[in-house]
């Protein structure tokens, strides 16, 4: 069992480096991929394209733009490993356990990497729409946004350019929403900035009901984590 253990350790403590390195790419639309590869061939930018190439996903998700559930869970399931070894207790807030990851292996600038990631994705999240806060605004009884709403339908060119600007923040909200979930889940500082876009309601003067809410979302996380890696240990005869 030791040996399952610390060979657990070791996949995750690998794992989890090549997705750290691989951070840099996402929420970096502007990133130039070609200038990175030329500078450094064979270097961390090409393997990331080559694995991107083989699995199936270069150039149909942007990975230069939001990280997926997969990677984000991949993460957060290998710093647990880390992290939870040897403990009966969850460690809860996770981040708490990237903190820990963090002092104990400081190679792989673990908080670094994660707090960049969610800073560019901060930065990036998309604002209301101006057709949303108008409607919001009227339906709310405002005079002047119903009128405003008014004019809209009746300029038809109008509206279908204000249709569309709604759509890509729209878009733009699905894509965000894996980091968004992630960040408010681990329980990062910034938390707070991404509760709205990760579907969440803001939380009141009584935030139980709001915790409550993560401790079941990572309970299930942790139970499905178990499963996984118990199967992994399973020797067939």
């Amino acid at each position: 069992m030791k040996t399952i253990a610390v060979e657990a350790n070791v996949k995750a403590k690998e794992r989890l480096e090549r997705n750290l390195e691989n951070l840099s790419f996402y929420c970096s639309p502007g990133f130039d991929f070609g200038s990175a590869m030329r500078a450094d061939p064979g270097g961390v930018a090409q393997r990331f394209v080559t694995s991107s190439i083989l699995r199936g996903i270069f150039g149909s998700v942007k990975p230069g733009f939001w990280p997926s559930h997969e990677l984000l869970r991949e993460i957060e399931d290998d710093v647990t490993v880390l992290a939870e070894r040897g403990r009966v207790r969850q460690i809860f807030p996770a981040w708490k356990a990237f903190e820990q990851v963090d002092r104990r292996l400081t190679k792989l600038r673990l908080k670094l990497r994660v707090g960049n990631l969610i800073s560019r994705a901060s930065a990036m999240l998309p604002g209301e729409s101006a057709l949303n806060k108008v409607v919001r605004l009227a339906i709310a009884g405002d005079i002047q946004a119903r009128c405003l709403l008014g004019d809209m339908v009746m300029n038809t060119e109008k509206l279908d350019e204000l249709l569309q600007a709604d759509r890509q923040i729209v878009r733009q909200r699905c894509m965000a929403g894996p980091v968004a979930q992630w960040t408010v889940r681990i329980g990062h500082p910034m938390a707070k900035d991404f509760v709205c876009a990760a579907g969440f309601d803001p939380p009141g003067q009584d935030t139980r009901d709001f915790h409550r809410r993560i401790l079941q979302w990572d309970r299930v996380r942790r139970h499905r984590l178990a499963k996984k890696t118990s199967s992994k240990s399973v020797t067939p005869i």
